[in-house]
Formats: C-alpha cells, sequence, structure tokens
C-alpha cells in the first residue's frame, strides 16, 4: 500500500497591517497528525510566515514515521512565495519535492504577472522531464498559495464555487461544495468548523476540509477520499501564532 499526499497545507509570511488586513489570516505554525486509512503514520506541518512589504511565504510538510514509513514511504513538501496587491494573492514562484526509496521527483513554476504566464518545470533524479509555459489567468494560483486564498476568501464571507490553479504543467480547477458548519471535536476542544469538499470534474479523489471559524478558519482536519473511501487523514495537534 501507498499513499499519495496530494493535499497541500500552508505556510505564509505577512508583516505589514495592509497585508493581514487585505488577506485576514495572521501568520501560524500548525501542526497535524497524518492517518493512512485509520493509522498514525507520522506528522505534518503547515506554516504561515510574518512577511515584509506585501511578500507572503507558506510551506507544507508530510513526513511519515517509524513502521508507519513502510506502508507510507513518501516524504512531501512544498512551498510558495508571492505578492499581496489589492486583495489579490499573486504568487511569485511556487516548488514541490516528492521522495520515497525509489523515486525523488522535483516541480517547481515561476510565475509573470506583468506576461501572464507561468513557466514550470518537472524533474527527478535523472534530469529534466517536462517544461513549458501555460496562459494564466486572473486568481490562478499555485497549489500551496490555494489553501491561503481559501482561509482569506472565507474570512471575507466570499464563498467561492471554484478554484483554479497550475499543477504538473496545466492549469486545474476544483470544484468546491459549501458544507456549511459543524461542532468537531479535535482533542480536549470543541470546534465551530465549517465544511467544505474540493474535487475535479469527474475525479474519483475529493478533499474535505473543516476549517476553524473562529481561528482564521484554519483547517483543523482534512481527509481525501477515493471512491469514497477514506485514504488519507491530517488532524490539528496544536497551532502556534
Amino acid at each position: 500500500m501507498k499513499i499519495k499526499l496530494t493535499a497541500s497545507l500552508l505556510a505564509l509570511s505577512l508583516l505589514s497591517n495592509l497585508s493581514i488586513a487585505q488577506l485576514r489570516v495572521p501568520a501560524f505554525n500548525a501542526r497535524y497528525s497524518l492517518f493512512a486509512k485509520g493509522i498514525s503514520v507520522g506528522q505534518g506541518t503547515i506554516i504561515l510566515v510574518e512577511p515584509k512589504n506585501n511578500q507572503y511565504s507558506i510551506t507544507t510538510t508530510a513526513v511519515p514515521a517509524g513502521l508507519a514509513s513502510i506502508f507510507v514511504s513518501e516524504d512531501f513538501s512544498e512551498s510558495s512565495t508571492g505578492t499581496i496587491k489589492e486583495n489579490r494573492i499573486l504568487p511569485k514562484s511556487y516548488m514541490q519535492s516528492r521522495k520515497n526509496s525509489k523515486l525523488h521527483t522535483y516541480s517547481k513554476v515561476d510565475f509573470n504577472w506583468s506576461k501572464k504566464i507561468a513557466t514550470f518545470e518537472n524533474k527527478n533524479k535523472h534530469g529534466l522531464i517536462h517544461n513549458g509555459n501555460v496562459k494564466l489567468l486572473q486568481d490562478v494560483v499555485d497549489p500551496a498559495s490555494l489553501q491561503l486564498l481559501v482561509m482569506s476568501d472565507l474570512s471575507k464571507n466570499i464563498k467561492r464555487t471554484s478554484y483554479s490553479f497550475v499543477d504538473n504543467g496545466i492549469i486545474k480547477t476544483y470544484n468546491i461544495t459549501h458544507g456549511g458548519f459543524e461542532i468537531i471535536q479535535i482533542g480536549k476542544r470543541k470546534i465551530n468548523a465549517y465544511v467544505i469538499t474540493q474535487a475535479s470534474t469527474g475525479s474519483v479523489r475529493k478533499i474535505k476540509m473543516w476549517l476553524d471559524v473562529d481561528d482564521h478558519y484554519l483547517p483543523v482536519k482534512i481527509i481525501q477520499f477515493k471512491n469514497d473511501k477514506e485514504v488519507l487523514k491530517m488532524q490539528l495537534i496544536d497551532v502556534k501564532r
């Protein structure tokens, strides 16, 4: 059994009061437990760093631990930097790394908003696999910045029905289903969560997220499903501000 970590969690950088006002998402460092088909397999992090000059930086990691690494053999990390401008999140550079005992893949996307082009390259340990350009449309982001955009939108009571992002050299779209509010138990806390589900049209995979209404819509639980069966779960351990 091999579980792929496809959900993106985050780390962001905001320093000025203007940036925080535009995003309504303050910096944080969140730790998560990872579960594969109900079995504890490791930890993940989502980190949003304090910004400078309206620049942000967001990082996500997921690392299997102990005997679980036999079954979940993939380390995953992603990071994004960009600019906050006129209430928009404009990614500048995105990087993703996946590593297991047999393969190490690396992806990079550079965004040029003046030319409205994103340049991408995908590599493995043997060299370049795929590269090229895609045309940028307004509000297209990268997988890491996507989570930040969702949090920022919901904090402003903006409920979009879809989001688009650059992934593996193409622009993909997640359709969003808004599930409303739900009280859930995380550790000793009862959390007032807002529930959304994201999925691409025709995909057998979907991601369901519980976001803390009282903490800037921070993800507290994320479950990835395949054919309506749970394959991966991330649940909040703690968060530092």
